[in-house]
């Protein structure tokens, strides 16, 4: 789907207030992080990077699993009934119920 640009005017206009407010001298750290908040950064995007690692790694836990599926939060459709995941069968999760 494409979206329509605004307005090359409109667009120019944005890009001015933009600058405006980066470039205003009363605000010289505008969206700078400060030094004593890097190391609080460096370690949210190492905790990040570890969760998304650990997100790919459960894929190879939930192929293998040959166990009811009912109980499970991430699955996949077996669609031909073999009880083991084939390259056809996509994953899904399943939804939420009271338990």
């Amino acid at each position: 789907m494409d979206l329509p640009l605004p307005p090359d005017r409109a667009g120019r206009r944005d890009r001015q207030v933009l600058l405006a407010i980066l470039e205003d001298p009363s605000y010289p750290d505008f969206l700078t992080l400060p030094d004593e908040n890097v190391p609080a950064f460096q370690n949210a995007g190492m905790m990040m990077g570890n969760g998304f690692d650990a997100f790919v790694g459960a894929f190879g836990f939930i192929r293998a699993e040959t166990d009811d599926p009912a109980d499970d939060v991430l699955t996949y459709d077996d669609l031909n009934g073999n009880a083991v995941w084939d390259t056809d069968e996509p994953f899904h999760h399943s939804p939420v119920t009271e338990r």
